[in-house]
């Protein structure tokens, strides 16, 4: 049950007693007690749960992990809302005057409510997935695993297909390490907004062709002919939509998928702004983590991405305590926190040259 597992892990993480060790030195103390506040903060992952308690009950069993509930009612908001809304940008006269003023509201909106929310929720159900076979049947809680990379991401600007293959598949392995990954930063000067420029036209112009490759030349043919005729799929239809309604195509798809290249390979550049050329494939060293920030109670604590390099498969409910965990490796391994900062923060001190 959902709301008794989550009422129990609230009571426990508002003990600081149990989640900050007794024995830990005093030097790790602050940075335990900043991680303390994602485990005791109110999270903000979702804006309103429409379940009544019988439904959360059920589907709360059909998951994977009863602790990814939020991703559900995330999903069921970006339903409610997103969704709706590109039906009504759709459902205007196609030479309407104010399409392209409401496009532009819709982008504008969307993206301060959702956009990092459904991009972590898509990223950390890539890494493990969300509905259980067990429970629903593979037919069933594969199709249901869809809805997010496939059915709701394209709103978002990812092209069906390719989220999980880049990510999970491409970077995790290579580990941001050049040539393999196409998204490392390695080949950068990383304090250089014309070198992020080049980082971000490389992938908007090559992606598409080097994922399914790099998917054949790791044997992984299945995968890479799925995600070939995803993409395929999704360029036709852009095509198709853009004849059917033009300024509708234009704000439901084609700018969502500019805006999110650009915002996915800043946030990309941002989290591995900092590489010691000397371990590049060290995880303590070729990214680093984020406290203190609001950021991490609706991104699902993506400001642990040390955590999260190290061990890709970690929950991200835990991450906070992992982090407590490892923070003598932290400190012998030299690793970065910042406090007070996220990414796009450090990413744009980087880019202007403020940062040494």
């Amino acid at each position: 049950m959902c709301q008794a597992q989550e009422r129990k892990a609230e009571a426990e993480a508002l003990d600081a007693s149990t989640f900050v060790p007794a024995g830990l030195p005093e030097k790790y103390r602050r940075a335990a007690e900043l991680a303390h506040k994602d485990v005791s903060g109110k999270r903000w992952e979702y804006y309103v749960n429409p379940f009544p308690k019988w439904a959360e009950r059920h589907l709360c069993a059909c998951l994977n992990d009863a602790r990814d509930w939020p991703m559900v009612v995330l999903t069921s908001n970006v339903l409610c809302s997103t969704v709706l809304a590109v039906a009504a940008l759709w459902a205007l006269p196609p030479l309407s005057a104010y399409a392209n003023w409401l496009g532009l509201a819709y982008v504008v909106l969307n993206t301060a409510l959702f956009d990092a929310r459904f991009i972590l929720c898509l990223h950390y159900s890539s890494h493990l997935k969300l509905w259980s076979p067990t429970a629903l049947g593979q037919v069933g809680a594969g199709l249901l695993n869809e809805v997010l990379p496939t059915l709701l991401a394209p709103l978002f600007g990812i092209p069906p297909g390719m989220y999980f293959l880049h990510h999970v598949v491409m970077h995790h392995v290579e580990d941001n390490n050049f040539p393999g990954d196409l998204s490392s930063t390695q080949p950068y000067k990383r304090d250089s907004f014309l070198e992020f420029v080049k980082y971000w036209i490389t992938y908007i112009t090559l992606t598409a062709f080097y994922l399914p490759y790099y998917a054949l030349s790791k044997g992984r043919v299945r995968l890479a002919t799925y995600s070939g005729v995803l993409l395929l799929s999704y360029l036709c239809g852009v095509k198709f939509a853009w004849g059917l309604h033009s300024s509708a195509a234009l704000w439901t798809l084609v700018v969502p998928f500019l805006k999110s290249s650009l915002t996915l390979m800043f946030g990309n550049w941002s989290q591995h702004i900092f590489v010691d050329p000397a371990r590049p494939s060290d995880d303590y060293l070729s990214t680093y983590n984020c406290l203190d920030v609001f950021d991490n109670r609706f991104t699902f604590n993506d400001g642990y991405h040390i955590i999260h390099h190290v061990n890709a498969r970690k929950h991200w409910a835990e991450m906070p305590a992992a982090f407590v965990a490892s923070l003598p490796a932290h400190e012998a391994k030299g690793a970065l926190i910042f406090e007070g900062l996220f990414f796009f923060d450090v990413g744009i001190l980087g880019v202007l040259s403020y940062l040494n």
